[in-house]
């Protein structure tokens, strides 16, 4: 599934919402690289599910809420 720009503002503001204040805590938080995490939340890699999840979890969040649906 590719991002569209509101689901990565979505991901963005749970992220901010969850007390994560960058992609950088993000990655370390799921266990990813940081270029990871950039690429796909600058639309240039597809996530996969099981990331979805991942970053929903540290979110505190459904992956639904993360993507903003």
């Amino acid at each position: 599934m590719t991002l569209t720009r509101a689901m990565i503002a979505s991901v963005k503001k749970a992220m901010s919402n969850a007390g994560i204040p960058s992609e950088a805590q993000l990655a370390r938080e799921i266990g990813m690289r940081n270029a990871t995490v950039n690429e796909i939340l600058n639309g240039k890699r597809d996530p996969r599910l099981s990331t979805l999840k991942k970053m929903a979890k540290a979110c505190n969040c459904t992956v639904s809420q993360l993507i903003g649906e």
